[in-house]
């Protein structure tokens, strides 16, 4: 689900099923930053291996490219954060982004997104 508010200030959630197979014996922030790199981002800043509320996963800081590839045109590259971790009992994979320009300060978090989710005790 991607959410964007005029300004295209934007927060995208994603819900992966049948994560082992996805993947392919790598870990859950391992995946994420492979998804973030198919998507042409500009990775930044890598936390593969991170607890995130009893969960395995991972952070990624990361640019994103200016609309239709006019950077120069359209401004500065925009800052996106982004999280991902593994819920082994439901076999699935929770990742976000949230992507706005640089002087944005209060970013959504991981936290914030799936607070249902991470709160639930562990299987």
């Amino acid at each position: 689900m991607t959410f964007e508010n005029k300004r295209h200030f934007r927060l995208t959630a994603h819900r992966w099923g049948m994560a082992d197979i996805l993947m392919q014996g790598a870990t859950a922030g391992n995946f994420y930053h492979r998804y973030l790199y198919k998507k042409h981002y500009a990775v930044k800043e890598v936390q593969t291996n991170m607890d995130i509320a009893g969960h395995s996963g991972g952070m990624i800081q990361f640019r994103t490219r200016g609309k239709l590839g006019f950077d120069f045109v359209l401004g500065p590259w925009w800052k996106g954060s982004g999280y991902a971790f593994l819920v082994p009992g439901e076999n699935r994979i929770y990742g976000m982004e949230h992507i706005a320009p640089h002087f944005i300060k209060g970013r959504e978090s991981v936290r914030d997104v799936f607070h249902k989710k991470l709160t639930e005790k562990i299987r």
